[in-house]
């Protein structure tokens, strides 16, 4: 196999599937327009699979690039952070989308679809989200193998199976690297722009929503006396009183 070689034309439905499965995870994190670059991105690629639109040149796809990161900054206001990072994957992968026209272009989109899949456990670890990457890493182990056919392979239904095969016999290997391998801490702190919660109390709560308050170092509170300060041990803080229940819903009247 040549990386050279052009894309197959089977290996490019695989791929659009798969970029737009990894995208739907972050649908409610990520402005609607990247959702309208990644569908008018795919929509265009099927076109030109069908010899019905031709490749944009050189210059629109610089021009598309430059709109994408003025379309970040302006929504995210910065390219540091949690958000914007994601995001700047996604317009990515969406552009590169457009110009794959090679095995190796077929070969960085997957990979970029596993790194996309991977940014998912950012924001949450929930079963469904799991079995939601592993049903996206099967598509994406699908592309892989049909990047790896022969040029001469006919369209076949055998692929999924394969991947799903593949997958299992992994299963081991991964079990064994879940007990062994060593926790290691983050390398590096990205800040998060998302306005998650900090340590504190509004006037409302839902059962389970302080386990998602995110910790601070800020000063929770000042207090001024009117006279003379208590000694340390007599000063009491209350905290609020939910006084009322209502639809899983506390509030303090």
């Amino acid at each position: 196999m040549i990386l050279g070689e052009q894309l197959p034309r089977r290996s490019l439905i695989w791929l659009i599937v798969c970029q737009i499965a990894v995208m739907v995870p972050h649908l409610q994190r990520v402005p609607i327009w990247i959702v309208v670059i990644y569908l008018a991105a795919a929509l265009w690629r099927l076109q030109m699979y069908r010899q019905r639109a031709e490749m944009p040149g050189k210059w629109w796809r610089l021009l598309l690039g430059i709109a994408g990161a003025t379309l970040l900054f302006t929504s995210f206001g910065t390219f540091i952070g949690l958000e914007p990072m994601v995001a700047l994957l996604l317009v990515a992968s969406a552009l590169k989308l457009l110009e794959a026209i090679r095995e190796r272009d077929g070969y960085l989109l997957v990979f970029l679809g596993f790194f996309i899949c991977v940014t998912h456990f950012i924001f949450t670890q929930t079963l469904p989200a799991t079995l939601y990457s592993v049903f996206c890493t099967g598509l994406l182990v699908t592309a892989l193998i049909t990047l790896n056919q022969s040029p001469g392979a006919g369209v076949s239904n055998h692929e999924p199976l394969l991947a799903l095969k593949m997958m299992t016999l992994a299963i081991p290997m991964m079990i064994v690297l879940f007990f062994l391998f060593p926790r290691i801490g983050p390398i590096w702190s990205v800040p998060s722009t998302s306005g998650q919660g900090t340590t504190g109390m509004s006037d409302f709560l839902r059962p389970g929503a302080v386990t998602k308050l995110g910790r601070s170092a800020d000063v929770a509170f000042r207090a001024r006396f009117a006279g003379v300060i208590p000694e340390k041990a007599a000063l009491y803080w209350r905290g609020l009183v939910f006084s009322k229940l209502k639809t899983y819903l506390a509030t303090l009247q």
